[in-house]
C-alpha cells in the first residue's frame, strides 16, 4: 500500500488479525491477539456461540433454504455456488442470515441491504450515472453489524490481504462517525451513458421487439397483459412509458438462481426507447430472524432512506400474482474487480463501505469495541465459508 493512497483513507484502528486452522474446534476459540469482551458487548462470540458446525453444512442444509426452487433449479444453483468461496457466500444467503439467527446477542437492528457484497455495486443511470447499492432483493431491518459482516467477508475474498482488509475496516467506521470520503474512484469509470444504451438495444431489440433468444422463457398474452399493468400501476407517472414488449431470462447462478426476471422494452414520449429489467423478487434475507417478526421497513422505504429523494423513475416494485417484483434500468452496468490492481480495488471497496456507512450510522457507531468484533469475525466467516466449499467439492 502506497503512501499516497493511504492519506486518502481514516487513520487506522490497529487490530492483528491470527490465521485460524480448518477444523471446527479450532474455529470455536478467538487467536489469541484478538480480545473480545465476554460481558457487557452487545456483540455476540461467535467463537463461543454454537452456530451450525461445518460437518452439518451439506448440500441438503443449503437446499433447505429455498423450498421454491425445484430439484434442477437447486442442482444448477449448488453447482455454480460450490466454484469458490467467495460465489457460495453470494449464493446463500437465506443460510447466512438462518445461522446468525441464532445467536443470543444481535447488537442493534437497523436498515440493512442484506446482500452487501462488493459486486452487488454499480453504475445505476438516474440521469446521470451513479455508482450506488443495485440490488434491493433482500434490503429490510436486520442486525446491522451481521450485514457488515457480510460486506467484509466478500472484501476478503477478494483482497485477500489483512492490512488492506483493516485499512477498509478502518474506513467505515471512521465513515460511521461521520468522515468523509476524500476520492470517488467511481468518478474515473463512469461510462458513456448513449454507448451503454445504444449497445443494449443493438443486442437486445429490432424495431419496436425484443430479440428472440434461445434461453427465453415464454410469456403468455395474459401474462403480458397482466404484468405490463402491474408495471403501469406502479409507476408515478404511467403516462411517460408506453410498455412495447416482454421477455423471460432464465438465471441459474446466485442468490437469484431460479426466480424470474424479464427483459422489458419501453418508449418515452420523445421517442426514445428504454430498456427495463422485471426481476422477481422473495421475502427478504434480513428479515429472516426474530427481529423482523414486529419491525419492518418496505423495499421503497430503504430506497427513500438510501437515495432520498432521488430515487430513479424506473425504479418501482410492482406486486404481481402476489408476488413481490423490481423494476429497474437495463442500463446499468457492474464493475470487474478482478482485472484492478489491489489500489484501485481497495478505493472502490472503500467507497462502497461509505454507501453502507450512510444508512448504517443510522444505528450504530464507529467504536473501537465495533472494530474488534469486525476483526476478529469477518476472518472466522472467511475460513468457514472457504471450508464449506472444500466440503462440497
Amino acid at each position: 500500500m502506497n503512501a499516497k493512497l493511504l492519506r486518502l483513507l481514516p487513520i487506522p484502528l490497529l487490530v492483528l488479525i491470527a490465521c485460524q486452522s480448518n477444523d471446527d474446534e479450532s474455529m470455536r476459540h478467538p487467536p489469541a491477539d484478538i480480545v473480545v469482551s465476554r460481558s457487557s458487548t452487545p456483540f455476540p462470540d461467535m467463537f463461543l456461540e454454537a452456530l451450525p458446525p461445518i460437518s452439518s453444512l451439506t448440500r441438503e442444509h443449503f437446499d433447505k433454504k429455498y423450498p421454491e426452487l425445484n430439484a434442477e433449479q437447486l442442482n444448477l444453483k449448488w453447482n455454480a455456488a460450490k466454484s469458490s468461496p467467495m460465489m457460495f457466500t453470494r449464493s446463500y444467503i437465506n443460510a447466512w442470515y438462518d445461522d446468525l439467527a441464532t445467536l443470543s446477542k444481535i447488537g442493534p437492528v437497523g436498515p440493512c441491504f442484506g446482500d452487501a457484497h462488493i459486486d452487488n455495486f454499480g453504475f445505476l443511470w438516474k440521469g446521470s450515472w451513479t455508482f450506488t447499492y443495485n440490488d434491493f432483493d433482500d434490503v429490510g431491518r436486520c442486525p446491522v453489524i451481521f450485514d457488515a459482516l457480510r460486506f467484509f467477508t466478500t472484501v476478503s475474498f477478494a483482497l485477500n490481504d489483512t492490512f488492506e482488509v483493516e485499512t477498509i475496516r478502518n474506513a467505515y467506521l471512521g465513515f460511521l462517525n461521520g468522515d468523509s470520503l476524500s476520492t470517488h474512484v467511481s468518478d474515473s469509470y463512469k461510462p458513456k451513458a448513449d454507448d451503454l444504451n445504444t449497445l443494449l438495444l443493438s443486442k437486445l431489440v429490432k424495431g419496436s421487439k425484443l430479440v428472440d433468444k434461445v434461453a427465453d422463457l415464454p410469456v403468455t398474452p395474459t401474462e403480458r397483459k397482466k404484468i405490463f399493468e402491474a408495471i403501469t400501476a406502479s409507476l408515478n407517472r404511467p403516462s411517460d412509458l408506453t410498455l412495447l414488449d416482454i421477455k423471460g431470462i432464465i438465471k441459474n447462478s446466485g442468490g437469484s438462481a431460479g426466480h424470474k426476471r424479464y427483459d422489458v422494452l419501453a418508449r418515452k414520449p420523445n421517442g426514445e426507447l428504454q430498456l427495463l429489467e422485471l426481476k422477481e423478487s422473495t421475502a427478504p434475507a434480513s428479515e429472516r430472524g426474530s427481529w423482523a417478526v414486529t419491525d419492518k421497513i418496505s423495499r421503497l422505504e430503504f430506497a427513500k432512506i438510501l437515495w432520498g429523494k432521488d430515487i430513479p423513475w424506473h425504479m418501482t416494485f410492482p406486486v404481481i400474482n402476489s408476488v413481490p417484483y423490481q423494476l429497474r434500468s437495463k442500463n446499468k452496468t457492474g464493475m470487474n474487480f478482478d482485472k484492478m490492481q489491489a489500489g484501485e480495488q481497495i478505493l472502490f471497496f472503500t467507497e462502497e463501505a461509505y454507501a453502507i456507512a450512510q444508512v448504517h450510522k443510522l444505528s450504530i457507531r464507529g467504536t473501537p469495541e465495533y472494530g474488534v468484533w469486525l476483526a476478529a469475525y469477518t476472518p472466522f466467516m472467511v475460513e468457514r465459508y472457504t471450508q464449506i466449499v472444500k466440503n462440497a467439492n
